[in-house]
């Protein structure tokens, strides 16, 4: 983990449609005893976004606790980028470019399997499918 520094919580553009009602509930219960005791939240510049890569259930959970910024550090991990890209465009698609816009897309454990576990693991499946079907078309 590199640098901790705090970002306005509203500038943070989410990478995910959905938050799970019952990882928040679990949240709600440790931030309640201390709103400072989360761990700073990755974040990572995606096209000249500042993204979320994780913690979005954590950034809810302060945002509804009145928090205004949230401590953050810069995700250096080599994870699919262009899965994450995905993933934002759904969100900006779905008008979600904040984390106040998730307010309406708590899911049961069920539903949030279904519609974010689910959708994530189908398309993940395809960008790795087309990823190593271009690499056997390069010339070797």
């Amino acid at each position: 983990m590199g640098e901790i520094f705090e970002l306005e919580i509203n500038d943070i553009q989410p990478s995910q449609l959905f938050v799970s009602e019952q990882k928040l509930k679990n949240v709600y219960k440790w931030l309640n005893k201390d709103i400072n005791s989360y761990d700073p939240i990755p974040v990572k510049d995606l096209n000249g976004k500042t993204v979320f890569t994780d913690g979005h259930t954590r950034s809810f959970a302060l945002y509804k606790l009145g928090a205004k910024k949230v401590k953050v550090y810069w995700d250096k991990d080599e994870l699919d980028w262009e899965a994450y890209q995905i993933c934002v465009n759904w969100c900006l698609k779905e008008g979600i470019t904040n984390i106040t816009h998730l307010e309406s897309r708590i899911l049961n454990d069920d539903q949030y399997r279904l519609m974010w576990h689910e959708r994530c693991r189908k398309m993940q499946a395809k960008v790795r499918k087309r990823k190593s079907q271009g690499s056997l078309n390069k010339p070797s």
